[in-house]
């Protein structure tokens, strides 16, 4: 059976870049707002202007979701919203104090239970189980010990402290199931240390505990956490990176979140479970680049049987195609599913699920971009259902 989706996204950005370079490398995928040139040409370093413009860095983002799903029972028909403030402060451009505040009511509904065809401007909400009050998303602090380490503390994510991103794709992926390969992706307390061993090698470990774990006295921190360790190397046309991830306490997160229900649901009742990750990008030229990943999780059940899945996806970004500074990028790939199992809860399936996305992105003007895009999800279940969806991303940035 064959559900369709049809999604408009209207997508407000307001950023502007200061002159100010305290923050070069940062992995936040934001632009931030500051003073202008102007002030700090006309102020000393001692006036509040030029201060301001040094240490500060402020930048907001604001998404609005019209969703239209061909429902099996009935119309489902959702509007969503996901509105972002970012601060960034800095004591000299060695360290960096993060915070981001976020107000969200984004559904994730597709009327057909399938996480792999969550957007990534999706946010999980849409029901009266959860608060879309204004909240702190993430706050942390990261700094250079030295010229080769970084370090970041907080309320974070895995991608904020590991290395340089190891695929181009995932950063314009349109669905989470092709972004989430790249990091394991839940945010909680914790920190972690980046180690740039040379110039085209670093190494990054850390660990977080979950969320709401964290929160609660009764409840050990050594019950549900995970520990992220990842090595990116590049090398002329090529980059790539060899991720190993260990979660404990059914800690559902990464690729397992949005592959097959069956090794979602192995993920999350599972005692602990080891998730490697292998990725590659290779620069056919200026324009052109291809990813490829592949992911293995071996899950320890409480009944100490495992079960093991497996996952992978191809991606090409093209940029320049039809005028210059559009991109314009297609992913396949076969969606994290139990290929073994010990564990009579969790069988392999009788299908293997895949999915398939395209999209276009054209600057409108210097400030303005459109980016219709286009996903299939193929034999999603033992009754062969698909899902097809359309969409139109649009973006405002100063």
């Amino acid at each position: 059976m064959k559900n369709t989706l049809i999604s408009v996204a209207l997508t407000a950005a307001l950023t502007t870049t200061c002159a100010s370079s305290a923050f070069a490398g940062t992995q936040d995928d934001q632009s931030f707002v500051g003073t202008s040139g102007q002030a700090v040409a006309q102020s000393s370093d001692s006036k509040p202007a030029s201060y301001i413009n040094d240490h500060f860095k402020l930048g907001s983002e604001t998404l609005f979701n019209v969703q239209k799903t061909d429902a099996k029972d009935n119309d489902h028909t959702t509007l969503g919203y996901r509105s972002r403030l970012f601060l960034k402060y800095t004591t000299d451009g060695s360290d960096m104090l993060y915070i981001r505040l976020q107000a969200k009511d984004m559904p994730d509904d597709t009327n057909a239970g399938f996480a792999a065809g969550y957007p990534v401007f999706g946010g999980g909400q849409g029901n009266n189980d959860f608060s879309n009050g204004l909240s702190v998303d993430k706050i942390f602090y990261k700094f250079d010990l030295n010229s080769q380490v970084k370090v970041a503390l907080g309320m974070l994510e895995d991608e904020y402290y590991v290395a340089k991103p190891f695929t181009s794709y995932a950063q314009d992926a349109v669905l989470k199931v092709f972004k989430y390969t790249q990091y394991y992706g839940s945010t909680g307390m914790g920190g972690g240390l980046n180690f740039a061993i040379n110039d085209s090698t670093d190494f990054s470990t850390g660990i977080i505990a979950d969320k709401k774990t964290s929160e609660q006295p009764s409840t050990p921190l050594s019950n549900k956490f995970y520990s992220t360790s990842q090595l990116s190397m590049s090398h002329g046309d090529f980059s790539g990176g060899l991720r190993y991830t260990y979660a404990k306490g059914g800690y559902t997160a990464g690729q397992q979140s949005f592959g097959d229900s069956g090794a979602k649901g192995a993920a999350s009742n599972s005692k602990h479970l080891n998730d490697i990750n292998l990725a590659v990008n290779y620069a056919i030229n200026d324009d052109l680049s291809a990813t490829a990943t592949y992911g293995y999780t071996d899950m320890t059940m409480t009944d100490d049987k495992t079960v093991k899945s497996s996952g992978w996806n191809i991606g090409i970004l093209a940029k320049n195609v039809l005028s210059d500074g559009d991109k314009m990028g297609a992913a396949f790939g076969s969606l994290h599913n139990i290929h073994d199992s010990e564990n009579t809860s969790y069988i392999e399936p009788g299908y293997n699920p895949y999915a398939y996305e395209a999209w276009y992105q054209r600057n409108i003007t210097k400030n303005v971009y459109v980016k219709p895009y286009v996903f299939y999800l193929d034999n999603m279940n033992s009754t062969n259902d698909s899902n097809t969806g359309i969409g139109l991303l649009t973006g405002i940035n100063f």
